[in-house]
């Protein structure tokens, strides 16, 4: 095995990636059975999507580790579905612009996934 690989596999680690998050925010996201622990989310999202938007701060945190060049696109979803970040240089700050996004509504998989195959290419 080669850096985890089975077969020799000749790629950089630190070539720019173009992350998409779809993220879903149908009504039950509001629910308090778990917490984010950043300030900022607890104060407006103290709840399921508090911790989305706290993983994605913690996912570019890890992602600045390896490469700074990295662009990301957000989906936000309920019954509507919203593009709500579109290759965006990949920064923390980028998220707070998601806190104004609550929870809402029902929810319909099929838009947040078809905006988020859009997204890719």
């Amino acid at each position: 095995m080669i850096d985890g690989h089975v077969f020799y596999c000749n790629h950089s680690k630190n070539i720019p990636h173009h992350v998409v998050f779809v993220i879903d925010k149908f009504g039950s996201m509001s629910s308090p059975d778990i917490k984010p622990t950043m300030a900022k989310f607890i104060s407006r999202h103290n709840c399921r999507l508090g911790c989305v938007y706290e993983a994605i701060v913690r996912f570019i945190t890890t992602r600045h580790r390896n490469s700074s060049d990295d662009s990301l696109s957000v989906v936000l979803f309920d019954n509507t579905t919203i593009v709500s970040l579109e290759m965006q240089e990949m920064k923390e700050d980028r998220v707070d612009s998601l806190i104004q996004y609550v929870t809402v509504g029902g929810t319909n998989y099929s838009c947040g996934m078809k905006l988020g195959e859009e997204a890719i290419y």
